[in-house]
């Protein structure tokens, strides 16, 4: 009894324990920790109006469960489930941010225009695109069938229970769509008012027109920075800082963290790679014997494809070779292939054509009762009955087929077994795909679809090859838990470095241990709040995440990658605009390093072109090589032998033939040139042609105008601090 009192005391205290675990669970560990920080449920703010967690949580459900209304066989997959994220993102975007633009601007959607969105003659793609809204008689868009649809929603009738709440979902889901179709709509209209306030000039055409088309022909010589190592360039904090006063409006940026990281590879050895051999041996003679393929694959393959038939030459080639002449029952493997062992079963073989070409009748219901349903379905098995017993097809189809193959003896055509192409302009096809394949020339298949009721007619097939019915399991060869655990362990030495002196450079600590234990160094030079993953690396989004809350010198913990850990250190933070030096220093210190080896450079250049008249004479004073460009122009960045180099271009089109340029600071290297020979290109009598092209690029950059807008709302992005990004 005294426990029971000593419980009820503390019922309340257990029930906001209950309560709050059960927060932990449904939301996650990131989220639930967030709900009881500063800020804790904003996840977003656009113009400093906030966006909470739970109601961007709430439109992902619903944005879910729209796709999942209108696709059933979607699977949701990592890859889709971010994308819905994004998705959401955007829609959120585009009413906190770009409908109040519109409203602004006065724009509006007349209902001719809405009522066109969906049934007019300029109907969106993506509603034309909706398979319910198929007319299944011609494979065409049908506006009435989105009329039918659309008025369903008028009146919930007399449903009740399931069909209620269903009609509840479908109409909610049909509003989120009409509303997206209208936001897609005041978008085009935007960027038209925009794309229609452009105007090309005459002189902006002859302009471009003789950036792209006047060319010269030069000879230069170059320094490349390269030419001396960094370390011979030294420089004072104070020289530093000036040039960065000077040079910082280039370093202008988006909000962004800098890193760089340490890749510690888990590569499995040859005792993993026997272990793991041994293991698909004994799952090899297991599949040998097992009575149920299909659930045998499924529980012990990493790459989980039920029992599929296979022409030769598809599979694996020692596979292939194996069992495709072997009898029922065959095993076969181990075989390696892309990192993987197979093991592989023969079940069985067939006789199939790759195409078929047939014709159909089918029966529709007049009208959507069950009465009518079973009338169609009597009046098809009796046309069924009648072709079995020697009916002419042709007339049977002009007689009683409902759809416009009926006034062509009720012909498909050929369709393919393996490209179902077809099945977009066909949507009855997908029902009895299958079926004619399997049968043979000359067969009737009987088949019901959500058009009606259908008889088949095979007329001709393609030559029958073989096939073979191959149940196949799939391991990776993967390092094991004590090959990893190395790594780990290196990871945590240099994660966790001990006795730091006072000058402690933690960038430079990393670069140092990852020569000293040869390990793959990176950079990924701009983290932002848009930023997934890290380039060329899996599972790293707890790695953006770290980083954009972490300050520069911070190292990371361990992360996991696969198989393998990264470790990582903030090289830079980047605010948003002009950046504090400390924030860019390394990107200054190059940049001021370069300028410091182009002074050297200039200086020698300078001191020889004293002596010296021509270009030869200069490059052999200068040790360096006369290099030679024909046909550049001053609209292409790119120069042959040079690279990318404007200011080479810039100082080529500014000079006259034959005179000598002044040494020129260039991108990769210091240049002097000499230009040959112009060849300017003739005026033309008409520039028309020209100002539709920049128009056409003017008109594909519109859309730019909304990114102004977005950024002008200062929209914060926080999705990265509730692991939802």
């Amino acid at each position: 009894m005294a426990i029971i009192g000593s419980i009820r005391k503390r019922g309340t205290l257990i029930v906001v324990i209950v309560g709050i675990s059960l927060a932990a669970f449904v939301l996650g560990g990131s989220q639930f920790i967030n709900l009881f920080s500063p800020d804790n449920t904003t996840i977003g703010s656009f113009n400093g109006s906030k966006f909470s967690i739970i109601e961007y949580n709430k439109r992902i459900e619903d944005k879910t469960g729209y796709y999942q209304t209108i696709n059933p066989g979607m699977e949701m997959t990592d890859e889709a489930v971010d994308q819905i994220k994004d998705e959401v993102w955007e829609d959120i975007l585009r009413e906190k941010v770009f409908e109040k633009q519109y409203e602004v601007l006065g724009l509006k959607l007349s209902e001719a225009e809405i009522n066109d969105l969906f049934v007019g003659e300029t109907a969106s793609d993506e509603v034309k695109g909706i398979g319910m809204f198929i007319n299944p008689q011609t494979g065409q868009f049908d506006p009435n069938a989105v009329q039918n649809f659309s008025q369903k929603f008028e009146d919930q009738g007399n449903r009740e229970g399931e069909e209620l709440q269903q009609w509840i979902i479908e109409k909610a889901y049909w509003g989120y769509f009409q509303h997206k179709q209208k936001n897609d709509r005041y978008q085009a209209k935007y960027t038209n008012m925009v794309t229609k306030g452009l105007y090309v000039t005459t002189k902006e055409a002859t302009s471009l027109y003789k950036a792209n088309s006047d060319h010269a022909n030069i000879r230069f010589i170059a320094k490349p920075y390269a030419a001396i190592a960094d370390s011979t360039v030294q420089f004072t904090e104070e020289e530093l800082v000036n040039f960065f006063k000077e040079h910082k409006y280039r370093m202008r940026a988006h909000k962004s963290k800098a890193i760089r990281y340490a890749v510690f590879l888990s590569i499995p050895t040859v005792g993993d790679s026997a272990a793991l051999r041994n293991n698909i041996i004994q799952l090899r003679d297991e599949l040998a014997t097992t009575d149920d393929d299909t659930v045998f694959v499924a529980q012990n393959s990493e790459e989980s494809i039920p029992p599929t038939f296979f022409k030769k030459g598809v599979i694996n080639t020692t596979l292939d070779s194996l069992l495709f002449a072997a009898p029922r029952g065959t095993v076969a493997g181990p075989t390696i292939e892309n990192g993987y062992y197979l093991v592989a079963k023969k079940l069985e073989e067939r006789m199939i054509p790759d195409s078929s070409k047939i014709s159909h009748i089918i029966i529709q219901p007049k009208e959507n009762t069950e009465q009518a349903v079973q009338a169609a379905l009597a009046l098809r098995d009796s046309i069924y009955d009648m072709l079995k017993r020697g009916g002419d097809f042709v007339a049977l189809s002009a007689q009683y087929g409902m759809d416009g193959t009926a006034k062509d003896s009720g012909k498909i055509g050929w369709v393919s077994r393996l490209d179902n192409s077809m099945d977009r302009n066909i949507p009855y096809l997908p029902y009895f795909r299958d079926s004619i394949f399997v049968k043979r020339k000359g067969d009737l298949v009987k088949a019901n679809s959500q058009y009606g009721f259908h008889v088949v007619y095979i007329q001709d097939q393609t030559e029958l090859i073989k096939e073979s019915q191959i149940a196949m399991i799939v391991k990776a060869i993967v390092p094991s838990d004590d090959t990893k655990k190395i790594q780990y362990n290196l990871a945590s030495e240099m994660a966790f470095p001990k006795d730091k002196p006072k000058d402690f450079d933690p960038a430079k600590y990393m670069e140092n241990f990852a020569k000293k234990n040869n390990l793959i160094y990176r950079e990924e030079p701009s983290i932002t709040e848009a930023s997934k993953n890290i380039l060329s690396m899996e599972d790293t989004k707890p790695v953006v995440k770290w980083a954009l809350g972490a300050k520069r010198g911070d190292i990371s913990d361990i992360f996991e990658s696969g198989h393998n850990y990264l470790v990582a250190v903030v090289t830079a933070t980047r605010p948003e605009g002009i950046p504090a030096l400390n924030d860019v220093r390394d990107e200054a210190i190059a940049a001021l390093r370069q300028h410091k080896k182009a002074e050297q450079f200039i200086g020698e250049f300078n001191s020889a072109m004293a002596t010296t008249k021509d270009i030869g004479s200069l490059a052999a004073a200068m040790k360096l090589n006369v290099a030679t460009a024909n046909d550049i122009a001053f609209g292409n960045y790119f120069v042959p032998g040079a690279g990318v180099e404007p200011e080479l271009l810039g100082t080529a089109f500014g000079m006259k033939v034959n005179q000598m340029s002044k040494p020129v600071e260039g991108k990769a290297g210091v240049f002097v040139l000499v230009v040959d020979q112009f060849n300017p290109a003739p005026a033309l009598p008409d520039y028309t042609f020209i100002k539709k092209d920049i128009m056409r690029s003017y008109a594909n950059r519109a859309s730019d105008a909304l990114l102004a807008v977005k950024e002008k709302a200062n929209v914060k992005d926080n999705r990265y601090k509730f692991d939802i990004f």
